[in-house]
């Protein structure tokens, strides 16, 4: 196949097969997109995509505007294992599948589910078993460029006609965009260089590790898995925040006890 067909196959949702997207992906790593779908207990189905073992460097450069240096400072991360990543944040659907019940008062089972404490979603991945478990930081974030380095990755300015933020607050640009104010089905917005869908907006999604700013000695990160801290890492950013909070760099965090209608997540499988 040639390299300029490579570059426009579009995204094929095949289960139980294998489809391949034109995608960057970390230095040393292949192309990422591969998927699979699986069924949970309950019987729900998820679609996952493979994010290729490779090196890419987190963080955002000093030249990124409103950047948070102490969480944001650039580092080089390499994985030396893939892993499988849910192409969608978890949805009502899925959660209620598997914990037979839900936190969200949203009627449509299809949209994302909200409301969820850290300690539910550890739960629901447990429940899954089979080495089901939640994204690393540094995981989401390798996932979310898929091979970029700008701001977001389809570039460096959003308003909200690019992902689901409050586009009344843009970023690199002065347009004001539309402002929903709730969340949306996954795959209303177009995905990511390997797929991925809604990693930028929409829901804030939880991750395995608490929040800390890495040791200024450290230079280079292998197979990262976080440190310890009191509160939990959150990613995207959500439907509620201001485009320079769905930056791809930005990361925040949050009590594992409280739940908020904007934070979900999204699960990861290593085989």
């Amino acid at each position: 196949m040639s390299r300029q067909i490579v570059k426009n196959v579009a995204l094929i949702t095949v289960i139980g097969a294998l489809a391949y997207f034109p995608a960057g992906c970390g230095k040393g790593g292949s192309a990422g997109g591969k998927t699979k779908t699986i069924t949970l207990p309950g019987g729900a189905k998820m679609e996952m995509i493979w994010c290729p073992p490779g090196t890419f460097t987190m963080g955002s450069p000093e030249s990124e505007a409103a950047r948070t240096p102490s969480f944001e400072r650039q580092i080089k991360v390499t994985f030396t294992k893939g892993f499988w990543l849910g192409k969608y944040e978890v949805t009502k659907r899925q959660y209620k599948s598997v914990m037979g019940t839900s936190p969200s008062d949203e009627v449509d089972d299809d949209l994302p589910v909200g409301d969820l404490k850290w300690l539910d979603a550890y739960e629901f991945v447990r429940k899954v078993g089979n080495g089901a478990r939640l994204p690393t930081d540094a995981e989401w974030e390798y996932a979310c460029r898929a091979g970029t380095t700008t701001a977001y990755p389809w570039g460096d300015s959003c308003n909200g006609k690019e992902a689901n933020c409050d586009g009344e607050w843009p970023y690199g640009t002065q347009e004001k965009g539309p402002k929903i104010g709730k969340p949306v089905k996954g795959g209303t917005y177009p995905p990511n260089a390997w797929g991925f869908c809604d990693m930028n907006g929409n829901m804030k999604e939880w991750c395995s590790d608490f929040l800390t700013s890495w040791p200024k000695e450290e230079k280079e990160l292998t197979d990262p898995a976080g440190q310890s801290g009191t509160t939990k890492a959150l990613r995207g950013g959500s439907f509620r925040d201001p485009a320079r909070f769905c930056r791809t760099a930005y990361r925040s965090s949050f009590d594992p006890d409280q739940g908020q209608p904007h934070l979900g997540f999204r699960m990861v499988m290593d085989k």
